[in-house]
């Protein structure tokens, strides 16, 4: 679990840190603060993958398509966007310090991302071929390579980069990207698609997991008693939204499709089962608070808490809503157990350091009617 973040030079947070973490951590902030930006940059870290970077364009959709008009179109994303400034002569940097247990002891580990010349590079590492081999034209005019290092697991990557910095990928990809497996799990702000609930319904159906979806959704619905996609409808799975899942709700005979029972049954879906798939790992949620109405976010936060510490997740949140933290404070001084794992991050603009709120401070805030955000 990591205990600080440290970046540099990604997008708006040119020097930045976050101390004091916890097992959950909400993020708050003015809108183009950063907080987004955070939420990447730990996804960056913990997951060494470099198919983490079109992941992240592509949520923001920073790519673009070209075709000649006899072939398939390809895409390519911005790599520039990533970088402060959008200045690639620059390197960005996010460090983390993790708790080592059961010593106390800490343990920092690294990613760096930096483009550079073809020629300057050095002669003592090989050149990693294309993120995505199937496209055969990537040779960049500038001869540019996108350097990726993670230190923990020591995994070092030389890409080639086209016309403009620009990386390509495959088309399909732009399609699906959103999460990479491994490391860190992101969920959207817009939610999941439907096609990576089908995924990840199958992973849990008939597994210690399937009740803990159920119990996530039955905080909205306490009929739910099943939740499932039907097979012969994958086919037909939209991009957005909730086609072709379905519950079983108690007394009711035929199946009724999510979508009919409101958004906030998408999004407790949609956490429930990425908490099940980040276990042992991280999971990060933009607007943790969207499609949730503000009775329901105590009971929220506490299964998330909750299961964050039964799976040994760390989890990382944004919100906007005044409800959504008070909500987290109302389940603090429920169960005052949780409030040394709890923290609020407040990001300023052009601030270098978040401003930490811990648990029970939350609880004061919210009894004396204070103002985090």
């Amino acid at each position: 679990m990591y205990s600080s973040i440290r970046i540099r030079g990604y997008r708006c947070l040119d020097d930045f840190r976050m101390d004091g973490l916890g097992q959950v951590n909400l993020l708050v902030g003015a809108n183009n603060s950063g907080k987004t930006s955070a939420l990447e940059c730990v996804q960056l870290l913990a997951t060494p993958n470099p198919s983490v970077l079109p992941a992240i364009a592509v949520r923001r959709g920073e790519w673009q398509a070209s075709t000649d008009g006899e072939h398939r179109p390809e895409y390519a994303v911005g790599i520039s966007h990533l970088f402060t400034g959008r200045d690639m002569a620059g390197q960005v940097v996010v460090a983390g310090e993790r708790a080592v247990q059961p010593s106390g002891n800490s343990a920092s580990e690294e990613v760096r991302l930096g483009v550079d010349e073809c020629g300057s590079k050095d002669p003592s590492r090989a050149v990693q071929p294309p993120l995505f081999p199937d496209n055969n034209s990537h040779e960049s005019a500038e001869g540019l390579l996108l350097r990726v290092r993670w230190t923990a697991s020591e995994a070092v990557f030389d890409i080639p980069l086209g016309a403009d910095g620009m990386l390509p990928v495959r088309s399909i990809q732009v399609r699906r990207f959103g999460d990479v497996n491994g490391g860190a799990q992101f969920i959207r702000s817009s939610g999941m698609t439907a096609h990576g609930v089908a995924q990840l319904l199958d992973d849990v159906v008939l597994t210690e997991y399937e009740a803990l979806v159920t119990h996530a959704l039955n905080i909205l619905e306490p009929r739910v008693e099943r939740v499932a996609a039907t097979v012969h409808e994958r086919h037909y799975l939209l991009a957005e939204g909730p086609g072709g899942i379905f519950v079983k709700l108690r007394g009711v005979q035929e199946r009724v499709p999510i979508g009919s029972t409101g958004d906030g049954m998408w999004r407790m879906l949609g956490l429930a089962l990425m908490l099940a798939k980040a276990k042992g790992g991280v999971l990060l949620v933009d607007e943790i608070d969207a499609g949730l109405h503000y009775s329901v976010m105590e009971s929220m936060w506490r299964m998330v808490c909750e299961q964050a510490t039964t799976l040994s997740v760390q989890v990382f949140a944004t919100t906007h809503s005044r409800d959504c933290y008070e909500s987290l404070a109302s389940f603090v001084e429920a169960d005052d157990t949780q409030a040394d794992t709890i923290t609020i991050q407040r990001i300023e603009p052009r601030q270098n350091e978040a401003v930490r709120i811990g648990g029970r401070a939350i609880v004061l805030a919210a009894e004396r009617g204070l103002e985090v955000r």
